[in-house]
């Protein structure tokens, strides 16, 4: 709700990557191992869909390309 009462069309919570993005992109990439061992997903619901926008902006940024999906799994 939040995402979409500031920025309902946007990509990231304000115009570009900011301190939002900094704080929650290492905590949607520890997801990755929920995903993998918890088997943990966003619900793919349209209510989650602003959600889900967000998180996979956050995950493309080049500040989020310091280690990958499988050094988190496996770490």
């Amino acid at each position: 709700e939040f995402l979409l009462q500031h920025s309902p069309a946007g990509t990231f919570l304000f115009d570009d990557f900011g301190w939002a993005e900094t704080v929650f992109t290492p905590f949607f990439m520890r997801f990755w191992f929920l995903e993998y061992y918890e088997d943990f997903a966003l619900p793919r619901d349209d209510r989650y869909a602003r959600v889900q926008r967000w998180v996979d902006a956050c995950l493309a940024h080049p500040a989020a390309q310091q280690v990958t999906k499988e050094q988190i799994v496996k770490l």
